[in-house]
């Protein structure tokens, strides 16, 4: 990304869409790693989560919040002892 001659206001607008766009690609990419991890071990807690896929502890909590409020994802059982339930 080259903002060398832009005015400011194209700067500016030209780095919100570059940001937008990589914000979006990687918004889609963890709730979808996350629910590969959840298949194959239902029992994951969010920092095991978070150290596997190398996120931070609140991106991989959001990222769950989103899939519970899709309904992609159910947590069953106590926080301690629980496990995740994937909907298909």
């Amino acid at each position: 990304l080259s903002l060398v001659g832009t005015t400011p206001g194209n700067a500016v607008k030209t780095l919100g869409k570059t940001l937008g766009k990589t914000l979006g690609k990687t918004l889609g990419k963890t709730p979808d790693r996350i629910i590969d991890l959840l298949l194959r071990n239902p029992s994951l807690t969010v920092p095991e989560i978070a150290r596997t896929l190398q996120k931070s502890e609140s991106a991989v909590q959001r990222a769950i919040l989103r899939l519970q409020s899709e309904k992609r994802l159910i947590r069953q059982g106590p926080r301690k002892g629980g496990y995740w339930k994937i909907v298909s």
